[in-house]
């Protein structure tokens, strides 16, 4: 498990901020009556394989032995999953934790003695290799194109204008992702693509990715941090 001092500012932010997005009881059980209908049919695509730990979390906001503040972010967890675009709540921070089993993930770790407990100590660690296979599978679908090498450092600002200029090039567009690489030169190549809401490539009609490839001499430290935990980040 996780310790306190180890999670991030994007995971703090998240974690203090669930408890003020529930009003009331009713709004809890209006929210939960929400999740339990949205949840059918959601057991597809990367959600698949975390499937088993977000019906932990189902079972755990539905138990009258929980107590009623700790079903909280849990529940939050699960309404981000099942949501549209639209209705995601806005203290999920725009890059890095902005992808539904980043959430459930970021979730299993700050509860992961109440969530074991409960489960009777059966609780599966998440195989944080799918986000790995996610940017294994977009990377690949870049390979052949050549990179726009610029002679500078990217930005995190710069990155993220990228994405607002041309998030409506197509109706399907809902969301980006930026997969970083390092390369054995000292460059470092940044692909930014942008995803449906499955989470699939969205292409032009010859098959070609919407995006761009770069090749820059560095990221900024903001940018660089986003990419902390993993090579793909994830941009609503």
């Amino acid at each position: 498990m996780k310790g306190s001092d180890s999670f991030d500012d994007a995971e703090w932010e998240f974690l203090k901020n669930v408890k003020s997005e529930i009003g009331d009881e009713d709004d809890f059980h209006e929210k939960q009556k929400y999740v339990e209908e949205g949840l059918a049919g959601k057991n597809t695509g990367l959600i698949q394989r975390i499937w088993e730990q977000v019906q932990l979390l189902a079972k755990y906001i539905a138990s009258d032995e929980t107590p009623w503040m700790e079903k909280i972010a849990p529940l939050l967890a699960l309404v981000y999953l099942v949501s549209p675009i639209d209705v995601i709540p806005d203290f999920i921070p725009v890059a890095g934790l902005a992808d539904d089993a980043a959430v459930i993930l970021l979730t299993i770790k700050q509860m992961w003695e109440q969530l074991n407990a409960f489960s009777g100590g059966t609780l599966k660690e998440i195989d944080s290799s799918i986000f790995r296979d996610i940017a294994d599978k977009f990377k690949n679908a870049w390979r052949k194109i050549k990179a726009e090498t610029i002679e500078k450092e990217l930005s995190y600002d710069e990155a993220l204008k990228y994405f607002i200029a041309h998030k409506d090039d197509n109706k399907t567009i809902v969301k980006g992702a930026m997969i970083k690489e390092d390369l054995p030169d000292g460059y470092v190549s940044i692909v930014q693509i942008f995803l449906n809401k499955g989470n699939e490539l969205v292409s032009d009609l010859s098959g070609r990715p919407f995006g761009r490839k770069l090749k820059v001499t560095s990221l900024n430290t903001e940018l660089r941090n986003a990419f902390k935990k993993s090579d793909l980040v994830i941009v609503e």
